[in-house]
């Protein structure tokens, strides 16, 4: 493969039954470099290959073979038989695949796996219902996020979070008005970890409700950005999709709520000498998120937040004082 992979082609199919991953991902590159139609199924057969790292290779060479018009339609054929089938691994990575190229015939095999035993299967599957957003699946996405919800009064497993974020962002994209009940409930401070869910949430509020006014939602969504309660303290991120949502909906009477926020020190960057922490991307984030509702409100540029400073953090040899 080095040398010259056109001498690996005689090679690569055998070498893609073996035992070694490592073999197996030589004959991976070697069908990768010289794209065929007649390549496209034993590659999407490694789709379900257990090695993490070689399924993850062939997915991701699989996509970017797809912008080939004469392989288009053969990987999305090939993908959605890995998708039927039964194997998770296959489940997961063509759920990734078929997302990532907006495949809309697979809408109803994503919705099955939604109930998946394996969370590496559900959350992809959410994930590629938002991409190939489907109007006929809104009515079982309404219905597994309310399922979920219930099911997390009682229990919280991995993933239940996520899968419920992509199933809101899958409702907003869609624009699902029947959803605006249910992602109400999300809006209110909540001790449970469910703070992708209600992010997800409000920014699905913020594409329902785009252009149209609602004193009741505005006046919620504004005491979410200026809560500031420490037990338990609101999250930054329910704060910055709070700020797009209104921005969305024209609540210009919280411009001025927001000028506030974004130039005071309210929220602001924690020292740090060891990179960019999460606590100071999300105030980051947050920033501007704020500056750009500011800018839809009112046509307002506000100035730019301060660049975020990193220290090079504390070496094994440094110079004495």
């Amino acid at each position: 493969n080095e040398v010259d992979s056109s001498l690996v082609l005689p090679l690569a199919a055998l070498a893609m039954q073996r035992s070694d991953p490592e073999v197996r991902l030589q004959g991976v590159k070697c069908m990768l470099r010289h794209p065929a139609v007649s390549h496209i199924a034993p590659l999407s057969q490694l789709l379900a290959d257990p090695h993490p790292g070689l399924r993850h290779d062939v997915c991701e060479g699989l996509y970017q073979l797809s912008e080939k018009s004469e392989l288009s339609e053969p990987i999305r054929a090939a993908a959605l038989q890995v998708l039927a089938g039964d194997r998770w691994q296959g489940q997961e990575q063509a759920s990734m695949l078929l997302g990532a190229l907006e495949h809309q015939p697979a809408a109803d095999r994503l919705i099955e796996l939604l109930e998946s035993p394996r969370v590496e299967v559900r959350l992809p599957a959410a994930w590629a219902l938002r991409k190939v957003a489907v109007p006929e699946t809104i009515p079982a996405l309404i219905d597994h996020a309310r399922l979920l919800t219930e099911r997390r009064r009682s229990e919280n497993p991995p993933g239940l979070d996520e899968q419920v974020a992509h199933l809101f962002e899958a409702l907003g994209v869609l624009r699902a008005e029947d959803a605006t009940p249910l992602l109400l409930e999300y809006v209110p401070k909540s001790a449970k970890q469910n703070n992708l869910s209600r992010g997800a949430a409000i920014w699905a509020i913020g594409r329902l409700h785009e252009g149209t006014r609602d004193s009741e939602i505005e006046s919620a969504l504004s005491k979410r950005m200026m809560d500031n309660e420490p037990q338990p303290s609101e999250k930054l991120l329910v704060k910055q999709m709070s700020a797009i949502a209104l921005g969305r909906m024209q609540a210009v009477e919280q411009a001025s709520i927001m000028e506030r926020i974004a130039m005071s020190d309210e929220v602001k960057i924690a020292p740090s000498d060891n990179g960019i922490s999460d606590y100071n991307l999300s105030v980051m984030r947050l920033n501007l998120a704020l500056r750009w509702a500011i800018r839809e409100l009112t046509g307002e540029e506000l100035p730019p937040p301060q660049p975020l400073a990193v220290g090079q953090g504390r070496w094994f040899l440094e110079p004495l004082p």
